[in-house]
Order: structure tokens, then sequence, then C-alpha cells
């Protein structure tokens, strides 16, 4: 079974906003809550971001929009 090394979330442009890389090590199912921040706990604008979960042998990006 293979876990989450990385969350990473950035803007459309690219830049990165958050990395999660911790409390990712169990096995299955996990919950990540993101409040809108960024890495200087900073609130990010409403809009879209692109959040990739990478694991061990697996990476997968998804666009998400947030709204406050």
């Amino acid at each position: 079974t293979e876990r989450a090394r990385s969350i990473d979330i950035r803007d459309l442009m690219g830049r990165p906003i958050k990395l999660f890389t911790q409390n990712l090590s169990r096995v299955g199912l996990n919950r990540i809550m993101w409040d809108g921040t960024n890495e200087s706990g900073n609130a990010v604008s409403n809009g879209q971001y692109i959040i990739t979960i990478t694991t061990d042998n697996y990476r997968v990006s998804k666009m998400v929009v947030l709204t406050k």
C-alpha cells in the first residue's frame, strides 16, 4: 500500500502556496484540511488552485476552487 509523501498546493501560474509533508505516514484514508493560507500563514485569494499528491510510485494533480 502506498503512502502520500507530499501534498503540494500551487496557484495557476505554478507558484508554490502550501506544502504538506508531515502526518502523511498512515496507510489508508487520511484527511488534510487546508485553511486557505500560504506557508507564511497569510490568507490567499479565492480562486483556482492545483493540488498535487505524490506517493512513492504515483503522482496525481487536480484543480480545486477555494471560496471563503
